[in-house]
Formats: C-alpha cells, sequence, structure tokens
C-alpha cells in the first residue's frame, strides 16, 4: 500500500493535467481522442474506454463489440498492478515486448474494422471542418 500512496502522489501533476487536457477537450470537442479531433476518424484505440467500463462491469459482450483489444490490455493492467504492487518488481519481465505486441494486435483490429466498416462514430465537433471551412470565419463573417 505504501508503494501504490508513494505512486500516486509522485502522479499528482500529471494527473491533474490529464484531467484539465480530458475536460477541456470533451467540451470544446466532444471527445479526448487527439486523433479525432484532428483528423475526424476515430484512432486505433478508439472505443477501448468504453470497453474497460463494460468490461469491469460485467458487460462482456459489449466490451467486445466496443473493442475486442480491450481484453489484451487489461490483462496488461492486472499484470502491472501483480508486478509493481504484490510482487514487488520495479518492471514487468518483457515489459517492451509485450506492450509492443499488445499494441501490434489493437491497430491489426483496427484494420479489420475499417475494412469491415465495424469504426465506431466519432463526435461531429472536431477540428478538421474548422480548419478546411472558409478563413470568413476568422473574419467575423
Amino acid at each position: 500500500m505504501k508503494r501504490l500512496w508513494s505512486d500516486l502522489k509522485n502522479m499528482k501533476v500529471a494527473m491533474i493535467l490529464i484531467a484539465t487536457y480530458c475536460i477541456t477537450t470533451q467540451i470544446f470537442f466532444g471527445t479526448v481522442c487527439p486523433f479525432a479531433i484532428l483528423t475526424g476518424f476515430p484512432c486505433p484505440a478508439c472505443g477501448l474506454t468504453r470497453a474497460g467500463i463494460s468490461l469491469l462491469t460485467g458487460h462482456f459482450l459489449t466490451a467486445w463489440e466496443q473493442n475486442p483489444s480491450i481484453y489484451l490490455w487489461m490483462l496488461c493492467a492486472l499484470l502491472f498492478v501483480l508486478c509493481r504492487y504484490v510482487l514487488s518488481l520495479k518492471k514487468i519481465p518483457c515489459q517492451e515486448a509485450l506492450l509492443i505486441l499488445v499494441g501490434i494486435v489493437t491497430i491489426c483490429v483496427y484494420l479489420y474494422r475499417i475494412v469491415c466498416g465495424g469504426l465506431p462514430e466519432v463526435p461531429d465537433s472536431v477540428l478538421l471542418p474548422l480548419l478546411q471551412a472558409s478563413p470568413s470565419w476568422l473574419a467575423g463573417d
């Protein structure tokens, strides 16, 4: 428990900055995803937050439908918690290789969803339409 409190104390500035970013982008753009804000397209991780919430609330099929790679990310998170707080290891054995592998699987799921048309919708309020708009909005016309 001591290590957990120490980690939380050391990360408080980062957590405040992340929370501020999330609240601000959600208010102004309707999403927190920088990829979606800039391009208007869902990113490879699209649906992971919703899938994680679904998984944690026992809606396993919904989690799979939202983003199947959530199961691998949750396994990585559980492995991290086990190694860091139960076994008191500084890092997971083969941590980088595991994260790269899960990242590759996530991108493969994304590409599959693009081909099969199963990508979730991105909110309409994104930056790309503003950038493509005529300059008249800058002049206040």
